[in-house]
């Protein structure tokens, strides 16, 4: 089976006397040698790393059919898996039950109208723990066995626009000021573009103008804006 790779960033962490202790503190896998600023070092304090998948796989090889047949007849796609606070822009924060079967039909549906396919590699500077980042990234991902490439722990422009240029990736998703940062930086010019094909603008409302911008200057050609609410998991047109 292919594995693609998917990127995470990893705090040094506390008492880790340098970035090799704080990765072995972390049980995480094999640096990938990527810097936003510079290639081929890393970050100050994170890093970018691959998982090793041939140890999870060794891993599951100690569960047998038998139990994994046990498990899963006492689990439905309607099940419960995840819920997300939700607030919207002045209400009063509020949890959202959704299931498997919300969440990964999101993530199949929206990942086939986008055309994201496994040769696709999918920036990601939105927060995994919301339905953004964690749906229409994340899982949508895995769902076609997309890369993930992780510019920073938190969101960052010029992080961002270097990923994009050295990782050659042909999706970005945001939300409007994320898109409006990106175009505005100051070494926009600097940076290869030229790879992105597609993404997801939401969030907020997307003016024109900017949309246009994203298009004509980004090379998003086939960019889309989403509507939806983390109620619906979270994308419904």
């Amino acid at each position: 089976q292919r594995h693609h790779d998917i990127r995470r960033t990893v705090g040094a962490g506390k008492g880790a006397k340098n970035d090799a202790d704080a990765l072995s503190n972390a049980g995480v896998g094999d640096i990938y040698k990527y810097n936003a600023t510079h290639p081929g070092d890393l970050l100050p304090g994170i890093l970018v790393v691959i998982d090793n998948f041939a140890e999870f796989k060794e891993e599951g090889a100690g569960v047998s059919d038998s139990e994994l047949a046990t498990r899963e007849a006492v689990l439905g796609c309607d099940d419960d898996i995840n819920i997300q606070y939700t607030s919207g822009t002045t209400g009063l924060p509020k949890g959202v039950t959704l299931t498997h079967h919300n969440i990964l039909n999101n993530a199949y549906l929206v990942a086939r109208t986008l055309g994201v396919t496994a040769e696709d590699r999918v920036c990601v500077p939105l927060p995994f723990y919301h339905c953004f980042g964690m749906v229409l990234t994340n899982l949508l991902a895995m769902c076609v066995g997309a890369t993930l490439v992780l510019s920073s722990a938190t969101f960052d422009a010029e992080a961002t626009l270097t990923a994009v240029s050295e990782e050659q990736c042909t999706v970005l998703h945001g939300v409007p000021t994320m898109f409006i940062a990106e175009l505005e930086h100051p070494r926009f010019a600097e940076f290869d573009l030229s790879p992105l094909r597609t993404g997801i603008m939401a969030g907020a409302p997307c003016p024109v103008d900017l949309m246009r911008a994203v298009i004509e200057r980004m090379n998003m050609t086939d960019m889309q804006i989403g509507y939806g609410l983390t109620e619906a998991s979270p994308l419904c047109t």
